[in-house]
């Protein structure tokens, strides 16, 4: 999915995740086989909550990168066999 300027919750079993550009509200997402991606839109601050039970969590939001704009989104992933890419939105 592209920008998200609201509430997102994606469930998946066999196929990724991707969200490229949530900017406000919540972001639930959950997958059991294949990865999870999302790229958080560049004047947004982000909480995230992430874990992977097989595979990695990568996170490339740096504390600095905190939302000038004042918008602000949560991120809840989970992922049961591959991993979760959390970066700044290729806007």
């Amino acid at each position: 999915m592209d920008r998200a300027d609201g509430d997102v919750v994606a469930k998946a079993a066999d196929c990724p995740i991707r969200n490229s550009g949530p900017t406000r509200g919540m972001a639930k997402l959950e997958n059991s086989s294949d990865g999870i991606e999302v790229g958080v839109s560049e004047h947004t601050s982000a909480v995230v909550d992430a874990e992977s039970t097989n595979g990695t969590v990568r996170n490339s939001l740096s504390v600095q990168d905190a939302g000038r704009s004042g918008d602000s989104v949560e991120i809840h992933a989970r992922n049961r066999r591959d991993g979760i890419v959390l970066r700044r939105a290729l806007d």
